[in-house]
């Protein structure tokens, strides 16, 4: 398999909306959002904006990229999201490392995934870089952004980077208080112009609020990005309910409400004839079931996602899900 082999994959629309709502509010400060695929892989993603292209590079055979996104993908036994900025260091187990774009040429079309390159921890298999393209692949068609909740390392990422856009400028006022616009030029000018321990204290407490105004800016763009989930999801299940499938979403939705039982969960969507159903529909579908099962779990004291790990029987939303893509 070639390292720089392109794979399609289904258009993900809220991870387009999701990148719209930044474009809106800056064209150079893009987040990075960080979800955990699996047990052992972390992915990070950055939304980008389209470039236009100009009449040379058109009529060379280029083609703008639409629904544009950066990627990283770290694999490896307890992998985190610090290996996603800086790769394990020895000892530690084998990790495979790719890097990728996803993009369109075409907004009507599938997506594409694209390699862009490849590393691994040394003495590790090499053909080992295959695994984490190809699960990746295999989440993102599977409806990974649309079945299940966003992880919340996802809503913290603005923050970090509006914290570190600013870093500089908050760690010279801390270091220095009480002198603000001057510069150090010796040690002798330094203690001339030392600060009062008031004024010290004064400047402090405007730094305190100035973190403070940045956090709450933070949580009130993270709360933003939250309602848009939400209130997609909403209007995605509002369609289907009233869409050429509305007799199995309506069932769907009516076995959800009184959900006491995952054997009865499973036997119910066995007699769903899926194959007839679209793709979007049943990923809707997965959406629901997966909100639904995570309540239960919830309200019963346990972990609100506890999937299955390599060898070990496969929890009901596992055997759904796989029932649901057959």
């Amino acid at each position: 398999m070639s390292l720089f082999e392109t794979k399609s994959i289904p258009p993900i629309p809220f991870l387009a909306e999701l990148r719209e709502e930044v474009l809106k509010h800056s064209l150079k400060r893009m987040p990075k959002w960080k979800f955990r695929f699996a047990p052992d892989i972390v992915v990070q993603l950055q939304p980008k904006p389209t470039v236009l292209l100009s009449a040379a590079a058109t009529a060379s055979g280029l083609k703008p990229k639409y629904q544009h996104f950066v990627g990283v993908a770290v694999m490896g036994e307890g992998v985190t999201g610090a290996a996603l900025k800086q790769l394990p260091k020895r000892p530690c187990p084998a990790w495979w490392q790719i890097k990728f774009e996803i993009y369109t040429h075409d907004p009507g079309t599938d997506w594409l995934l694209h390699r862009t390159s490849g590393a691994w921890q040394a003495g590790s298999d090499r053909a080992g870089i295959v695994s984490p393209v190809e699960r990746v692949v295999a989440a993102l068609r599977d409806g990974y952004f649309t079945a299940s909740m966003p992880p919340k390392m996802a809503f913290t990422s603005l923050h970090d980077l509006r914290q570190s856009t600013d870093r500089s400028r908050l760690d010279g006022a801390v270091d220095r208080p009480g002198m603000r616009g001057h510069q150090h030029t010796s040690s002798a000018v330094s203690d001339h112009r030392r600060s009062s321990p008031r004024e010290s204290k004064r400047s402090v407490i405007v730094m305190r609020r100035r973190r403070k105004s940045e956090e709450d800016k933070a949580l009130a763009e993270n709360a933003y990005l939250l309602r848009a989930w939400w209130k997609w999801h909403a209007e995605q299940l509002q369609e289907a309910l009233t869409g050429a499938h509305r007799d199995v979403i309506g069932r769907l939705m009516a076995e959800l409400t009184d959900l006491r039982s995952a054997d009865a969960l499973v036997a119910f969507i066995e007699t769903v004839d899926w194959s007839a159903v679209d793709a979007n529909t049943r990923l809707i579908a997965l959406h629901e079931i997966n909100s639904a099962i995570c309540k239960v779990r919830e309200k019963r004291g346990l972990d609100a996602i506890d999937d299955a790990l390599p060898g070990e029987p496969p929890r009901a939303f596992q055997v759904i899900r796989s029932i649901i893509h057959e």
